[in-house]
């Protein structure tokens, strides 16, 4: 039986220099609403941090299953968001893989009493160039190494 639900990903810094580095400390936000594409007004969405972020931008999330409302189905009622950044130089968040507008979740691994899932699209990206309207075409995010 399935007792812990992990959400993982990676935080990077997409820089001025058009480098990519990972963000330690940085946070990641999951909403899960049943029927998130439906999304009704009666339907409250329930909302995780993530642990900070580790030294290379890894970030991870833990839910237990009987804290989660009856009938969710994580995969597709969960997306994950940026939520901070601790570098001054580097918090202007982006939508590049969906991390403004919410990332959809891919599945990964199961264990006896685990499953994990990780953002599909590749790593959430902050910058350091103020946003504008195109903001989600002006990057090309990397393709995570893991």
């Amino acid at each position: 039986m399935i007792h812990t639900i992990g959400i993982e990903g990676v935080i990077l810094c997409h820089t001025a220099l058009n480098t990519y580095i990972p963000i330690q400390g940085a946070v990641a936000r999951v909403t899960c609403s049943p029927n998130y594409s439906s999304y009704d007004k009666d339907d409250v969405p329930s909302s995780m941090l993530s642990y900070e972020s580790d030294v290379n931008g890894f970030f991870l999330v833990k839910l237990l299953v009987s804290q989660l409302k009856t009938g969710l189905n994580v995969k597709e009622d969960c997306k994950v968001f940026l939520e901070y950044s601790p570098l001054q130089t580097c918090n202007l968040p982006t939508d590049v893989n969906d991390g403004i507008t919410g990332a959809n979740l891919s599945f990964f691994t199961a264990f006896k009493d685990k499953v994990f899932y990780t953002l599909g699209a590749g790593p959430l990206i902050y910058t350091t160039t103020p946003k504008t309207d195109n903001t989600r075409d002006q990057y090309s995010a990397p393709t995570p190494g893991y």
